[in-house]
């Protein structure tokens, strides 16, 4: 059966589509404003459509399932492999459609609100600590100020640095807290902090970003989404479990 396949390459004031009704065609090309591209969805039968996984791609996913539509996102690093010549708006449409035919990529689950809301806080609170944690010069910047070593004109600059990065700090914690607060109210959460070693940054990150564990059809898959996946000295015919690699969700 041919079943229409809408792909869409979505940005923040024009979207692009590109339309099949049968596999490896693309019958139409539309580009539409935001306006245009809600009123199209609200007319269109319910249909199978395709986004690239990110942040806005969960927010119209969900706009659309309440819509009737059925809504597949893939993995960019994954849909990057069949774009055809320069990288546009169409192109990157059409290597939606071509990546779909896959059956081995696998489709990334569409976040909920509180999902989106709680790894945008893990997402803030680890730029908190990184901008912190790159200036791990602090005590000798005090310290040359407490010396009256540093001349006038730069002593302003390094007085508002110190406070910059203090005020990470507490933005840092106030994060935590917030996150403590979500995870009180989590089921999930609350049993993963059961297992010893998991608090509650984990436990949160683990909900937000994975959602439903059992889409994962065994540990092993869930290790390699993490990243945790074998070293290869063989053919390859043999997988072993072995080292970390970048493939996965690196913060987790």
């Amino acid at each position: 059966m041919n079943t229409t396949l809408i792909a869409v390459d979505v940005a923040k004031s024009v979207f692009q589509l590109a339309v099949s009704h049968k596999p490896g065609v693309v019958h139409e090309h539309h580009r539409l404003t935001r306006t245009r591209f809600e009123r199209f969805f609200a007319q269109h039968p319910p249909a199978d459509v395709l986004m690239e996984a990110c942040g806005s791609a969960h927010h119209w996913a969900g706009e659309l399932q309440a819509r009737g539509h059925r809504v597949s996102l893939l993995p960019p690093a994954k849909v990057s492999r069949y774009r055809d010549g320069t990288k546009t708006d169409l192109a990157d449409a059409e290597a939606l459609l071509e990546a779909a035919r896959n059956k081995k990529i696998h489709r990334v689950p569409v976040k909920s609100v509180d999902q989106q809301s709680v790894t945008a806080l893990h997402r803030l609170r680890s730029q908190y600590l990184a901008t912190r944690t790159a200036r791990h010069v602090v005590p000798r910047v005090r310290s040359a100020l407490d010396d009256d070593v540093v001349p006038p004109y730069l002593r302003f600059f390094f007085e508002d640095a110190l406070d910059e990065i203090a005020q990470l700090h507490h933005r840092a914690e106030a994060v935590h807290t917030v996150l403590a607060r979500l995870a009180a109210q989590m089921p999930e959460a609350q049993r993963l902090m059961t297992i010893p070693g998991v608090g509650v940054l984990t436990a949160t990150a683990l909900v937000a970003f994975v959602g439903d564990v059992h889409r994962f059809r065994s540990g092993r898959a869930f290790a390699a989404y993490l990243g945790l996946t074998p070293k290869e000295f063989s053919s390859g015919s043999v997988r072993r479990l072995g080292s970390i690699t970048k493939h996965g969700n690196t913060y987790l």
